[in-house]
């Protein structure tokens, strides 16, 4: 959120394979907030002093800016891509580009959550709401997340007859099923997850963005050029040294500090 700072947390170990992290952001100051596609799905709540309201925020296929009240207090969830399934009643394509009310969409609730930011342990109460309902209803892996894995780990370049290979189902099942868990297609989910490869990299200091995209299978520099227009309204460079670029670094630089903890 532009001005406003974010602090990131991890979710207990038992949350960690459903939700990436959880983010909170106080005292805001900026009219609105810009959404980059990523796959995901947020649970954000809007807190001020007359209480809270929740939304579910589905995934995007381009920036959107969503208007923002100065000087509330956000906090959100952010699941995993198509984690989300575990805790919403409805399916992800249901908002992809636009936002539910959570009483509509989600499972459980979250009542009572304000005061827990009030008395400093927004966290641990997010925690154990999560795990109270995961207690009571058990999530069941699927081929889906077998498909999730596989193309992250091929960088976004698994074709789509692959794909459904590994699904073990139609082409046309796979993109119906697959909307319906991460609400987007599996061929712009995985354009997604290669221009955030991209992204990263560039915030790792790769300088020749030539040799970049020839090592994510685009097809030349304009190709992984166009992309970023598409995801972010802006060229490689000049998302480098954006605000939206920052946070996402200091996200990584989150998670890359949590890793290094563990060794």
């Amino acid at each position: 959120m532009g001005n406003s700072d974010i602090e990131f947390s991890l979710p207990a170990p038992p949350l960690r394979r459903y939700i990436t992290h959880y983010w909170l952001s106080c005292n805001n100051q900026d009219p609105y907030c810009g959404i980059l596609p990523d796959g995901t799905i947020d649970l954000v709540f809007n807190i001020d002093e007359w209480g809270s309201i929740c939304r579910v925020y589905g995934a995007v296929t381009q920036k959107i800016d969503y208007s923002l009240n100065l000087h509330s207090h956000y906090l959100g969830i952010n699941f995993k891509p198509g984690q989300s399934r575990h805790f919403l009643t409805a399916a992800a394509n249901e908002f992809t580009n636009n936002y539910e009310a959570a009483d509509k969409a989600l499972a459980l609730s979250f009542d009572g959550i304000e005061d827990s930011l009030s008395r400093g342990n927004v966290f641990q109460s997010l925690d154990t709401v999560l795990m109270q309902y995961l207690r009571r209803r058990q999530p069941m892996a699927t081929s889906i997340d077998e498909l999730l894995n596989a193309l992250e780990a091929s960088q976004g370049q698994l074709p789509l007859n692959d794909c459904a290979a590994l699904y073990g189902k139609s082409t046309r099942q796979l993109q119906r099923d697959f909307a319906n868990a991460i609400g987007v297609s599996v061929k712009l989910y995985a354009q997604i997850i290669r221009f955030h490869f991209a992204s990263r990299a560039m915030f790792k200091g790769a300088q020749n963005l030539a040799d970049l995209a020839a090592s994510l299978g685009y097809s030349d520099q304009s190709h992984m050029n166009r992309d970023f227009r598409r995801f972010t309204e802006l060229s490689p460079v000049a998302f480098s040294s954006s605000r939206a670029a920052f946070l996402q670094d200091r996200y990584f630089h989150f998670l890359e500090t949590i890793e290094q903890q563990k060794t």
